[in-house]
């Protein structure tokens, strides 16, 4: 999903700076910036994006010019980076969601030991986990490799989001005299287990059961998790002849948020996620979702309290899915998505059997993401944080 129309942030640092209150300097603007910086519109706090010296042709050939950025001249207070480690200009805070620093693929000793420097130095200020996994996951890493200063300034921010109404929405119907209404939501369907979502419907379909799924996706077929396949393709091709599944593309924001609204369950069997905006989201909504109990998913998911969790084999030091990065990555692929899909088969087969089950997990899901992730309660740990930081 994208949605950057919480709060507009000029393209470009102006010459003179608004008058009045602090300004921070943006790299990069993306869905998880947004949600731990600008669209929480702290008080007192002016948000611009910053500009950074153009790689050219270089920053596709290694993720390390991506993700450490060398900014033109600013004036601003503080710089605040989701995953991007500034190399020079003024005090800088980084939100990170997973592995950090990002430095994917081979990496050489003089990009290790440039990007350390920045973040040993005193222009580093705090790095801001998006959960307790990525902050527990980054001390290690640090403190592995001796940059106990460096791991010393890690901290857990979760960030915050609004749902889409002030108002609380109607109860759903109770699951009993129609069918039970599923959604999917995520463009890297290999990755995420639509495939597995559809096995699932399929099965229950088979047995009898009333029940539909929404698929929003563009179906990108581009992932480092998973590839397609002649089975995968034939899976999806009965899932476009299917009367129940809705192939739906991609959809703007306010549009998802109406179909979380409206729906009973969010299906998200992910095989690898940071933090799962989506199922939080969703919850936002008052929709509770099954998802799997991978990395920092389960922080957000309370099993058969809020949600409903499916076990993926996991790496003991990761909390990652045990097949990422393996060079059998891909044969393990397709049976996950079956174990998974049986799995999910048999928490669909409790919400038809009990028809209030998706309300009180719904409930459920809606308080508990309200309490981790409300704009005001994040809004006003972030003004702390940036006070703490300018100290």
């Amino acid at each position: 999903m994208t949605s950057l129309n919480a709060i507009k942030i000029p393209d470009r640092e102006p010459i003179n700076l608004a008058p009045g209150g602090i300004n921070i300097g943006i790299v990069s603007p993306c869905y998880g910036l947004e949600k731990v910086s600008y669209a929480l519109k702290p008080d007192n706090y002016n948000f611009y994006k910053l500009r950074t010296v153009p790689w050219e042709g270089i920053s596709s050939r290694h993720n390390f010019y991506e993700n450490n950025r060398i900014l033109l001249p600013t004036r601003t207070d503080l710089i605040h980076t989701f995953n991007k480690v500034p190399m020079n200009g003024p005090p800088f805070v980084v939100s990170f969601e997973l592995e950090f620093p990002r430095h994917f693929g081979p990496v050489k000793n003089w990009q290790t030991e440039l990007t350390r420097k920045a973040l040993r130095s005193d222009r580093c200020t705090a790095l801001l986990g998006l959960s307790d996994s990525a902050a527990k996951l980054a001390i290690q890493g640090f403190e592995a490799a001796g940059e106990y200063e460096i791991a010393k300034k890690i901290r857990v921010f979760r960030g915050g989001i609004s749902s889409s109404t002030i108002i609380d929405t109607p109860p759903k119907p109770p699951v009993s005299n129609r069918p039970l209404q599923l959604l999917f939501v995520g463009n890297d369907y290999l990755r995420k287990g639509l495939l597995a979502c559809i096995l699932a419907v399929e099965n229950l379909q088979e047995k009898g059961a009333d029940i539909e799924l929404s698929v929003i996706s563009s179906l990108d077929k581009h992932t480092y998790c998973g590839e397609e396949s002649e089975e995968s393709k034939k899976i999806m091709q009965r899932a476009q002849s299917n009367p129940w599944i809705k192939l739906l593309g991609a959809q703007p924001n306010a549009t998802v948020k109406e179909f979380m609204k409206s729906t009973d369950m969010l299906l998200f069997p992910t095989l690898d996620e940071s933090l799962g905006w989506v199922p939080i989201e969703a919850g936002m909504e008052g929709t509770a979702s099954v998802c799997t109990d991978i990395f920092a998913i389960p922080e957000s998911i309370e099993h058969e309290q809020s949600g409903l969790l499916l076990n993926v084999p996991l790496n003991s030091n990761t909390n990652r899915w045990e097949g990422i990065n393996r060079p059998d990555m891909n044969s393990l692929f397709m049976p996950m998505q079956y174990n998974l899909a049986e799995q999910l088969s048999n928490s669909l087969e409790k919400l038809l059997n009990e028809p209030d089950y998706c309300q009180k997990l719904g409930k459920a899901a809606k308080l508990r993401m309200e309490e981790r992730y409300s704009t005001k309660f994040a809004s006003e740990k972030l003004s702390s944080i940036y006070e703490s930081c300018l100290a």
